[in-house]
């Protein structure tokens, strides 16, 4: 399988089977602009794997220009993983800065 078609393997999985397919694709492309980053940070909250989505949140969205909607959802993703460790003032600060980007933005 090549990046996308495991991209879109990992969408129809769920939990470990979806992580290892996201995982799998940053083998053939590991960009920070991956969706891969994205979608595996979705799964480990599912998970709770609150620690492992904030890393790979933070790789997705540092220094990167990505389209502004999976952006604002990245951002989305990562307050509930702050939300998730107990971190609810940084979650704030999170959703702010979506705010910032696209006024009107509410999860």
């Amino acid at each position: 399988m090549k990046y996308q078609d495991l991209i879109e393997a990992g969408k129809k999985a769920s939990g470990q089977s979806a992580i290892t397919l996201y995982t799998e694709s940053l083998y053939y492309y590991e960009g920070s602009d991956s969706l891969a980053w994205y979608y595996r940070a979705k799964e480990y909250n599912e998970l709770g794997l609150y620690e492992e989505a904030l890393n790979d949140l933070n790789r997705y969205l540092v220094g990167n220009k990505h389209v502004l909607r999976s952006k604002i959802m990245a951002f989305y993703q990562k307050a509930k993983t702050l939300k998730g460790l107990n971190r609810n003032e940084e979650a704030q600060r999170t959703l702010e800065e979506a705010q910032e980007l696209m006024p009107g933005f509410e999860p």
